[in-house]
């Protein structure tokens, strides 16, 4: 038998029973309970704590009813949110009922709790009933303005995680800022979710840097775009007209609004774009003479092609297997001074699973390395086994070493380990993906 303990009714069911010789105060001081402090929110010097009351099994047997549930769980504010209970055990003759509360109110009912948080710290209690079993649970949320993402490469040379980029997002997911080693990007958005300024900052420039502004119509159509740098000098300015129906009519540019003349019209868009894209392109290349040779199989797939651009010979020929898919590609490339010869082994899913690099000047080796690759189910790459065979491939930026992909849930890297191969022990996380939540939108 279980006892739920902090129950007023149960206490006073249990008072009622009790013999006439033997107190309460005896009674109580049998009844097991846990109780643990714990610190749940720091923000602004002000600091809160609550009390744990966890069941406790007075039985020998095992508990009928097991549950997993996060104890604590960090958002952005003001977003939905969905709470899932995990049933590890339970009466499997008797459904389970799912009651949620905060501050003694009812919030939801059911397995799933999928509500709206505000801002700071929430304890939410869980009370789940399985026939005569009941077990209650405490979840904190805590609700913060922004999540930020950092993008951290390990240093072999200092032993610590440098910071390569971040962004941050707001309670509405929107992408506020963005940090790289070369700038810092921020966005202002309006109510309607427009971008209505757009802050460019270069770290090593930064009289480059810029603000670009933008204005909409009713219908949520683009009416200006002001350049300005961050002390507000013009820098460019333009302004867009529409007919009634919403229609591109024409645009005037200048560096600011007094400025501006008419530059674009509607009727010529078209002459423009044309003119601009076939002076590009004819002024861009020379004429050379086409020796491309082609060869392919029954199936009309490229066994064998060759193009010399001058600079370069490129011949590369490939393999099919039964399946009529590509299963090796071997690209060599043929310079005044070098050739490079690139060859590719497929799987049936068209993944390559084998690398060779060999790069040569006469007779001599001046980096040859291999590389194998395994896949997950969802098709991202698993692991990587680079290793050099000859030559120095520095210039290449590559190493012997055996690295392991982790990612996360949207499909993205969030690690890269590393090791000198697949049995070693001693594995490095070379790149890493840290989330967190804050208050601020200043680094960290």
């Amino acid at each position: 038998m279980k006892l739920l303990l902090g129950i007023p009714v149960l206490l006073a069911f249990t008072f009622f029973n009790l013999p006439k010789e033997e107190t309460l105060k005896e009674k109580e001081s049998t009844l097991p309970r846990v109780e643990e402090s714990v610190k749940i929110y720091k923000e602004e010097k002000i600091t809160d704590t609550y009390s744990i009351q966890e069941e406790v099994n007075i039985s020998e047997d095992e508990p009928q009813l097991i549950v997993e549930v996060p104890p604590e769980i960090n958002i952005t504010r003001d977003n939905p949110y969905t709470i899932k209970v995990e049933i590890k055990k339970s009466d499997a003759g008797n459904a389970c009922n799912f009651f949620w509360s905060e501050n003694g109110k009812s919030i939801g009912i059911g397995e799933r709790l999928e509500t709206t948080f505000p801002k700071g710290v929430h304890k939410i209690n869980l009370t789940i009933m399985n026939g005569d079993n009941i077990l209650k649970k405490i979840v904190t949320i805590k609700a913060w303005d922004y999540k930020k993402v950092q993008s951290k490469e390990f240093d072999k040379d200092t032993d610590e995680f440098n910071l390569m980029g971040e962004t941050i997002y707001d309670h509405k997911n929107r992408q506020i800022k963005r940090r790289s080693s070369f700038a810092t990007y921020s966005k202002v958005f309006n109510e309607l979710d427009q971008v209505v300024e757009y802050k460019t900052e270069y770290h090593y420039f930064p009289e480059d840097s810029y603000i670009r502004y933008y204005s909409y119509d009713e219908s949520g159509k683009e009416l200006t775009v002001t350049r300005v740098k961050l002390d507000e000098t013009p820098i460019f300015f333009q302004e867009f007209t529409y007919d009634e129906e919403g229609k591109f009519i024409s645009s005037r540019s200048g560096i600011d609004r007094e400025s501006a003349e008419e530059d674009i019209r509607e009727d010529t868009i078209a002459d423009r774009e044309i003119i601009y894209y076939e002076d590009n392109i004819s002024s861009q290349y020379p004429e050379v003479e086409n020796n491309d040779k082609i060869i392919y199989n029954e199936d009309k797939q490229i066994t064998y092609e060759e193009h010399d651009y001058g600079y370069v010979k490129e011949m590369n020929s490939y393999e099919y297997n039964q399946e009529h898919n590509l299963s090796k590609s071997i690209r060599k490339s043929e310079y005044s001074d070098k050739t490079i010869i690139r060859t590719s082994l497929f799987n049936e899913k068209r993944e390559t699973i084998a690398f060779n690099f060999i790069e040569q000047k006469d007779e001599e080796v001046i980096c040859n390395y291999s590389q194998q690759l395994t896949y997950n189910k969802k098709g991202q790459k698993a692991t990587q086994n680079v290793e050099v065979l000859d030559g120095d491939c520095s210039q290449e930026y590559v190493e012997t070493a055996y690295q392991e992909f982790k990612y996360n849930e949207n499909g993205k890297i969030k690690n890269i380990i590393s090791s000198e191969n697949n049995l070693s022990k001693e594995k490095i996380t070379l790149f890493k993906i840290v989330t967190f939540f804050s208050n601020t939108l200043e680094e960290e």
